[in-house]
């Protein structure tokens, strides 16, 4: 039963008081505020807090009066003091064997906890002013701003019955991958998805300015979504919201025609007094600290005024604690650890002494994947399976997802993971730089969740990218998107360079059966020379390194080969040199102490990689070899070959030259 106007408005003053309690206070305080009750440090941003309670708040009730599986995906950047709030008014940090990071905070449910509660907020080991793993049901890290839609889609996917509120800024609505995402709409009709039903807090501003969206009227925006097959409501007040409320259940009954998007024009920092001296409600200036362009004496007076004005008692707080389940919990406690049925290596074998295209046996692999994991896999790509040589499945068409943007690829592969589902993303090297930064944000996300306790594993997040760099057109020529997963510090990062066709299906076993890492396999499209059986792919593939080549009467040099492509250009040199050929499929293999011992026994070494070869010169600062070596890589000056910098009568690797060096 929904809940009447008084009691709503009761209940958003409630959590405002404790938000606002949280930014400002150093302990739970009804009356005149004090200077020494005010925090040395303000944290958090208040100016959406505001539209985003009255948003959860209208959110719980329906939810649970639906008895459907819903779940609230917050976009906003520093916007998890709200759920920090909804989360604790509603039990959620008193349970027990989700995470002891913040084991030593007692938030119980009384007095006490809440002074604790707001006491801690912001502090150097509290909770922070944005949305993470360590707050319950809470599936998508906050402040990666422009990501939520997209990974609320992934979310969906498969999950017909489930329902995903999608709160996002009007600010960031201008990112590029926001504003794609809406798309998703219309491109995701047959993928037997849940509804995604985007909130966006049309409160005017972005940081500093006036946010564009803002400068459109009811009708451009009725008329913008509508093409994109949302029907749009307004709501500033309950009953509005109430009203679309009622239309979303009338959608989902039937789930025909428009989906329900809802613009809260509620102005930004709303629900505080203006005085003489400080007016920021419906300004740029509440975005953050409200008070923090005035005077630091006119804080407690200013409070003391704000905190009345809400017309919250203790009792009043105490009366709202309650243990009940919360959105996104059941969807979150339903949702299984995934482990996928793969099969047999031996069944994608390829013979030896022959040539064949890696990406082709991938597609076999994966195809045979997704037929047993129907319901668990996608393929997802930013339309590069037919150029990338993928057979996809007649009839499967819901296990493949092709869209041509790369976030969008990434934050919809990330919802998929969340919900204990798999999947990996088939792209080409030269563009996958694209989505970097998104990665950096998900590996912040995946180092919180490996820290926590009693929480069900994700998939990791796996992509197969294809190049020939140097093979390929100028325009197409990145390997960047190694350079940024080698630099990173975690250790849950692995890149792997698979040597022929039975390493990539040993490649793919190993990330497809990963939990909690990011993963890269780079290989080639092309038909390329098949070096190993699949037993001896597995061997070297654990190893992480093999010999291609090896002179029975010792040899002093050695070429060592980090990429497919590499290794026919390393063997096509050693037919005339007659030395040693290594093979490094994973980058982690330079930390191993018998990869030094041998690299040591060499007077000269050419290295030959896939990438950069400054990754390879970091590698080797810390291995402090003897040897005499020289590194050949990727060059961004060539515009024929990614290997050479131009020169208008060459284009291909210049196989004298690294002859030379090691016979010089």
């Amino acid at each position: 039963m929904a809940l009447s106007s008084q009691e709503f408005y009761k209940k958003l003053n409630i959590y405002n008081y404790v938000s606002i309690s949280s930014m400002f206070l150093n302990k739970l305080k009804f009356g005149n505020i004090e200077n020494e009750d005010l925090k040395k440090e303000v944290r958090g941003h208040y100016g959406t807090t505001p539209s985003l309670n009255f948003a959860l708040i209208a959110l719980d009730e329906y939810a649970r009066s639906m008895n459907n599986e819903s779940i609230f995906v917050l976009g906003t950047g520093h916007a998890g003091l709200s759920l920090l709030v909804y989360n604790y008014l509603g039990g959620g940090l008193t349970k027990k064997g989700k995470t002891d990071i913040f084991a030593n905070y007692k938030f119980t449910q009384d007095a006490s906890g809440l002074s604790e509660f707001i006491r801690t907020f912001g502090e150097e080991f509290g909770y922070r002013s944005e949305a993470s793993p360590f707050i319950p049901n809470t599936v998508y890290d906050g402040d990666e701003l422009g990501y939520a839609l997209a990974t609320s889609y992934g979310l969906m996917w498969n999950r017909a019955n489930a329902v995903a509120f999608c709160f996002v800024g009007d600010g960031e609505c201008e990112t590029g991958t926001t504003f794609s995402s809406f798309l998703l709409n219309k491109a995701l009709k047959n993928h037997n998805m849940g509804t995604v039903v985007p909130i966006i807090n049309l409160n005017g501003f972005r940081m500093g300015k006036n946010s564009y969206l803002s400068t459109f009227t009811k009708e451009q925006l009725k008329d913008l979504f509508k093409a994109l097959e949302f029907e749009v409501y307004f709501a500033n007040n309950y009953e509005q919201m109430q009203a679309f409320l009622n239309g979303l259940s009338g959608y989902l009954v039937k789930k025909e025609g428009l989906v329900p998007l809802l613009i809260l024009d509620i102005p930004k920092g709303s629900f505080a007094p203006i005085t003489d001296e400080i007016d920021f409600a419906g300004k740029a200036n509440s975005h953050k600290n409200p008070l923090g362009s005035y005077k630091r004496e006119l804080y407690a007076p200013y409070l003391s005024k704000w905190l009345s004005y809400l017309n919250v008692t203790r009792q009043d707080i105490l009366n709202e604690f309650s243990s009940k389940e919360l959105l996104g919990q059941k969807l979150i406690e339903s949702s299984k650890e995934c482990q996928l049925i793969l099969p047999k290596l031996e069944d994608f074998e390829v013979v030896t002494n022959k040539t064949c295209s890696s990406a082709k046996v991938f597609s076999s692999y994966c195809n045979s994947v997704l037929k047993n994991n129907v319901n668990d896999f996608i393929i997802i790509s930013p339309d590069e399976l037919t150029s990338n040589k993928y057979n996809a499945l007649e009839g499967y068409s819901n296990n493949y997802f092709e869209i041509l943007n790369e976030n969008i690829c990434q934050g919809f592969l990330q919802g998929v993971l969340a919900l204990g589902k798999n999947g990996i993303i088939f792209a080409y090297e030269g563009f996958m730089p694209v989505v970097c930064s998104m990665i950096s944000q998900y590996l912040k996300y995946t180092y919180q969740r490996r820290m926590m306790k009693g929480i069900k594993k994700r998939a990791s997040l796996n992509y197969a990218i294809t190049s020939v760099v140097w093979e390929n057109c100028y325009s197409h020529q990145n390997p960047e998107i190694i350079n940024s997963l080698s630099n990173k510090e975690y250790d849950f990062i692995n890149i792997y360079f698979p040597l022929d066709c039975n390493m990539v299906i040993c490649a793919s076993e190993k990330v497809l059966s990963s939990y909690e890492e990011v993963n890269l396999i780079v290989f080639s499209r092309r038909d390329k020379n098949q070096y190993l059986s699949i037993s001896q792919a597995k061997e070297a593939f654990e190893q992480g390194y093999n010999y291609l080549s090896k002179n029975q009467n010792r040899s002093d040099v050695l070429i060592v080969a980090i990429g497919d492509t590499m290794a026919d250009v390393a063997m096509d040199i050693n037919s005339r040199l007659n030395g040693d050929v290594i093979y490094i499929s994973k980058l982690k293999v330079f930390q191993c102490g018998k990869l030094r011992e041998i690299l040591n026994s060499y007077k000269k070494i050419a290295i030959l990689f896939h990438g950069y070869k400054s990754i390879i010169k970091n590698f080797l600062y810390d291995l402090k070899l003897e040897s005499e070596i020289k590194i050949y890589g990727y060059k961004d000056k060539s515009i024929t070959s990614g290997f050479l910098e131009y020169k208008l009568e060459v284009n291909e690797i210049d196989k004298e030259e690294i002859l030379h060096f090691l016979q010089g």
